[in-house]
């Protein structure tokens, strides 16, 4: 719905191009922060083995539902990082 609504809304370019200085220059904060985001996303794929378990053909059906569902992961997750950008402020 956010998505879909902030491309009817149009882009406002003048939210995009805005600079912001960050208000922590403690790079080891910025850090820690940023590696726990990536430890979260890989929450859930050491069941990826138990899921093979159940499918009658894992090595066709694996390889290409996660092509897929993480295409279609990178694809919303940019578009609706731009809609979001493009409708609040940097500041």
């Amino acid at each position: 719905i956010l998505l879909g609504a902030g491309i009817w809304a149009g882009p406002n370019l003048s939210n995009v191009t805005a600079t912001h200085t960050p208000a922590s220059p403690d790079r080891l904060g910025n850090f820690t922060g940023a590696m726990l985001l990536v430890v979260f996303t890989y929450l859930g794929w050491d069941r990826l083995g138990q899921l093979a378990g159940e499918m009658k053909n894992p090595g066709r059906d694996i390889r290409r539902v996660l092509v897929w569902s993480v295409s279609l992961v990178i694809i919303l997750y940019v578009a609706l990082a731009a809609v979001i950008h493009s409708a609040i402020p940097v500041d």
